[in-house]
């Protein structure tokens, strides 16, 4: 047996719209890290 590797349109848009979320996902960390580095900055000056 061969295995497919057609992918259907619905697949592929699966594949993209989780890449998507998986992007969302690292910016919303990376901008949560920096506020707490300003946090923390703030806390250092007082």
């Amino acid at each position: 047996m061969r295995i497919q590797t057609i992918r259907t349109p619905v697949q592929v848009r699966d594949h993209i719209t989780s890449r998507g979320s998986i992007k969302q996902e690292t910016r919303t960390i990376l901008r949560t890290n920096s506020s707490i580095r300003e946090i923390m900055d703030e806390n250092w000056l007082v």
